[in-house]
């Protein structure tokens, strides 16, 4: 059976919370909260209290906050089970992987273990299309929902802008940085995002949320929702010489799909700038995927991390709900020297005994 490497930690007090939860409803007959006894994974840059928060870095192990992150606290309140900690792309740095200094190798794709998760969420992706919890917490900056939402077959939602509070997460990029949820089906995501969503004062970024946020985004599920939107296709961003082949079908699948149910599909939609920009470059580097401006650049960087002369420093205010700030940012990774080596036939062994040590 091979392993997943999705999950960093689990919550030793799950059992006990859901027992208890089990006696509640037992003896009272109703449920005490929308998320009543309902698992849920949370990706490791998470403040739970009581359990260690890593942000996928080796740097913070060991670090156990005292207190939840705002999600977090919502979600007991709504009697969600926190069951585990998820692994994540280092420090959020990552779209394409899930790669950090705390557990070896790659996070695995349950579909094919030999797939990549998308990252930096690649674990609460991996674990949620596994079945190991029904919804989970994401963190979003440049796709980081979104690409293991895709890579893995579940949904994910990248909120508005302060539409859900980031205090007590470790955030990559203030002004872009969001708090999202994640799940099997859009109707369980949707149960997690009425909780969580909503103003809050450690987060100053929610502050305009105040009065534009629904009673439920349940009114917002129809079953004719697609009729009349008009939705276009773009294909320059996946032209045919380019693209994976199979890729394109599953694209044009959806498309037809979303015309069978009644949207108004313009195909292709042109933008007349768009092929002024060219595609951009990436290269495995350290533990993380980069864009680079140019092939000699990325050479350069190459060489500097030959070298090792990259490093980086962070604080954070004890017992604070502040997101995790950088003083400096001279390096993309951090403690990488202190990963196992992972060669190049380990990376697509499928077994269990491509991670040097057992996680699910």
């Amino acid at each position: 059976m091979p392993t997943l490497g999705a999950i960093i930690i689990d919550n030793p007090d799950a059992l006990a919370d859901t027992a208890a939860l089990d006696a509640a409803l037992e003896s009272t007959g109703k449920l005490l909260g929308p998320l009543h006894g309902i698992p849920v994974l949370v990706k490791d840059n998470y403040d739970v209290a009581g359990l260690q928060t890593t942000g996928g870095s080796a740097a913070l192990f060991g670090w156990v906050p005292e207190s939840d992150a705002t999600v977090i606290a919502r979600i007991r309140t709504a009697r969600g089970i926190i069951l585990a900690k998820t692994t994540m792309s280092e420090w959020a740095r990552g779209g394409l992987d899930n790669i950090n200094s705390v557990l070896p190798g790659f996070a695995r794709n349950p579909y094919n273990t030999a797939y990549a998760t998308g990252g930096s969420s690649g674990g609460t992706g991996s674990g949620l299309a596994a079945s190991f919890g029904v919804v989970g917490l994401g963190s979003d900056t440049f796709g980081s929902i979104r690409n293991p939402a895709s890579n893995n077959s579940i949904v994910g939602l990248r909120t508005s802008w302060g539409l859900v509070s980031r205090a007590g997460m470790i955030g990559l990029y203030d002004k872009r940085d969001t708090a999202g949820p994640m799940a099997r089906t859009v109707t369980d995501l949707v149960q997690l995002l009425d909780v969580i969503a909503g103003v809050d004062p450690a987060d100053l970024a929610t502050s305009e949320a105040g009065g534009k946020i629904p009673p439920t985004y349940a009114a917002f599920l129809k079953q004719d929702g697609a009729v009349g939107r008009r939705i276009g296709v773009l294909r320059q961003a996946s032209l045919p010489d380019v693209s994976d082949p199979q890729v394109l079908r599953l694209l044009d699948r959806a498309v037809a799909d979303l015309r069978s149910v009644g949207a108004d599909i313009i195909d292709p939609f042109v933008i007349p700038e768009f092929d002024q920009f060219a595609p951009r470059r990436f290269r495995f580097l350290g533990s993380s995927w980069r864009h680079f401006e140019s092939v000699a650049d990325l050479d350069r960087q190459q060489e500097r991390a030959a070298a090792g002369r990259w490093t980086v420093t962070m604080s954070r205010k004890s017992g604070s709900h502040e997101p995790l700030r950088w003083r400096r940012w001279i390096r993309t990774v951090s403690t990488a020297a202190r990963k196992p080596a992972i060669s190049e036939a380990s990376r697509h062994d499928c077994g269990a005994d491509s991670l040097n040590r057992s996680h699910r």
